[in-house]
């Protein structure tokens, strides 16, 4: 089998554990850290890294350290590799001549994020809604059933927010093309609606961060007047991580249904290719564009299109979309960000300046393959896939 016909998806599942396997989870979590950190204190003195080395640590930590035997050999492994990344990812950015090249970090009891992996598919296996980890006698409940048919190569568990989950990867067969009823679409993001296709259809922005954002303030007042390691500020600290946990989940989820529906209905997608970071520094609109995901919702649309065999077109950043007359190519180098209405001085046609963006986003998608072939400086859009 070819890799252009196997693709890795994951499914993120919820766990409903049992006390006793929580105190399990927990174990393993730090376990996990515990080797990473030995493991790192070693290597901080020595110029040189070597997994091999790293490896053989390990079983030397296992003999030295009876408790690590209650955990899975096999998950505290993982946790050697993860720190073999760490290294490569710092060796790769000393070549590169970065200023700050991030020599790996020790992970701190209380900030470090608790997660654990196994990646080898004996050490685990999920289905039905029963989670079978090594080293644990009972089986975990899940709120989910498998997404996926696959076979399940890699799980990583995490806890967020006092909950539990697992990331499993699978190996799945590619799909099959399936041609979507309408040939292509532009798509305009935005502030006031989130999505402005060139078909019309508007899709609005929810603001999850906005409709959040008094109750977020009185909460951290609140945290600001209490003792620090109190038990009322460990109350209050996980009830604003909650809170920001919702306000993500609600924007992830009207992104996936955004990108899904695009996927499904459309066999080209124009996008453009948006400045996130420079629009952040506008201190006025940061925050807004914050709430929108617009990141998000490029990084979720590209691996659903791949999936899906759809073509991605992202067109140039300094294409003017937005500024470009839909009807007869007149550019208005005179529209501002307050001028919600496209009114064009020379053919006369007026619309919604989101909706003339799509239209003219929607061109590109026809002349998509020739811009492919032309000189890259010269072309007003990518495509991705």
């Amino acid at each position: 089998m070819n890799n252009a016909d196997v693709i890795y998806r994951a499914h993120v599942v919820e766990l409903r554990p049992t006390p006793n396997q929580v105190e399990f989870l927990e174990k393993c979590a730090s376990h996990s850290r515990f080797v990473y950190n030995r493991t790192l204190s070693f290597f901080s003195g020595h110029p040189i890294w070597h997994k091999g080395v790293a490896s053989f640590l390990l079983t030397k930590l296992r003999q030295d350290f009876s408790f690590l035997n209650e955990t899975s050999c096999a998950m505290q492994q993982c946790a050697v590799a993860d720190l073999d990344t760490a290294f490569q990812h710092f060796f790769r950015r000393v070549k590169s001549g970065a200023k700050n090249p991030g020599f790996p970090k020790f992970k701190k009891r209380f900030r470090a994020k608790k997660s654990f992996s196994y990646r080898d598919k004996r050490r685990f296996d999920f289905n039905e809604r029963r989670l079978r980890i090594e080293r644990l006698k009972t089986k975990i409940k899940t709120r989910q059933k498998p997404r996926f048919d696959g076979v399940a190569i890699e799980c990583t568990i995490f806890e967020r927010v006092g909950k539990w989950f697992a990331s499993i990867v699978y190996k799945l067969d590619a799909p099959k093309f399936i041609p979507a009823r309408q040939p292509s679409v532009g798509v305009d993001l935005g502030i006031k609606s989130f999505a402005t296709l060139s078909t019309g259809e508007v899709f609005a922005n929810i603001r999850p961060l906005q409709r959040q954002a008094k109750l977020l303030a009185k909460r951290q007042r609140q945290l600001a007047k209490k003792i620090a390691g109190s038990n009322r500020y460990v109350k209050l600290k996980k009830q604003i991580a909650e809170l920001h946990y919702y306000v993500s989940m609600k924007r992830k989820v009207i992104i996936n249904e955004i990108t899904t529906y695009l996927v499904r209905n459309f066999n080209t997608i124009v996008i453009e290719d948006l400045a996130v970071r420079n629009m952040m520094k506008n201190r006025r609109l940061a925050k807004a564009i914050g709430d929108v995901g617009f990141g998000m919702f490029r990084t979720i649309l590209t691996y659903k299109a791949e999936a899906a065999k759809r073509k991605l077109v992202v067109a140039d950043r300094f294409f003017p979309s937005s500024k470009t007359c839909s009807n007869c190519g007149i550019i208005d180098d005179k529209l501002t960000l307050s001028h919600r209405q496209f009114n064009c001085n020379s053919c006369g046609i007026s619309l919604d300046r989101d909706l003339n963006a799509a239209y003219n986003l929607n061109t590109l998608a026809q002349g998509s393959e020739e811009s492919l072939n032309a000189h890259k400086s010269l072309s007003p859009c990518a495509c991705v896939n």
